[in-house]
């Protein structure tokens, strides 16, 4: 059996970052290019660009990233030519010619939520009869237990941290 690197139960962890560590653990991976260049651009440090945009896909060397306002695509299509070439340089490939910025939603999976602060204020919050039959549904063909019992107990989490995310 396959562990998972959880400090403890009540850590909240970014749901890609879980998912991805069991993929792995599993042997089903897609280190593609394209792939890396989403990611290196979703991992660009800088707040402006970290917080108001996120790369959705690369197809036929054009990144295509959502962003939350259009001041915001106005602002990085003057630096296009720095976010392309930082994009190749982390990948190692010269594989995004262009991007393409365009109105969208920008999801923040990988928000950490301070255990501190929150791991009690979660624990009083529900998740609805619905969504905790849905996760039963999502997890119910996974065979192992403990496995099972984590990716659970995780998207509950999740769906608690969206919730005092949106309503604190």
């Amino acid at each position: 059996m396959s562990r998972l690197n959880c400090n403890n139960d009540n850590e909240l962890q970014p749901i890609n970052t879980f998912l991805k560590q069991i993929l792995v653990n599993k042997g089903i991976t897609r280190d593609t290019p394209e792939l890396k260049a989403v990611e290196a651009y979703n991992n660009i440090q800088k707040p402006m660009i970290k917080d108001n945009s996120r790369a959705i896909s690369l197809k036929n060397g054009t990144l295509f990233v959502n962003v939350r306002e259009p001041i915001y695509a106005q602002h990085l299509n003057f630096q296009e030519p720095y976010l392309i070439e930082h994009v190749n340089k982390t990948i190692g490939v010269n594989i995004v010619k262009k991007i393409k910025f365009k109105l969208g939603e920008i999801t923040k999976t990988d928000v950490y939520y301070d255990n501190k602060k929150t791991g009690d204020i979660l624990l009083n919050i529900d998740v609805e009869a619905n969504k905790e039959k849905n996760i039963a549904k999502i997890v119910e063909n996974v065979e192992d237990d403990v496995l099972k019992s984590k990716l659970a107990k995780l998207f509950n989490s999740n769906i608690k941290a969206l919730k005092y995310k949106n309503n604190p």
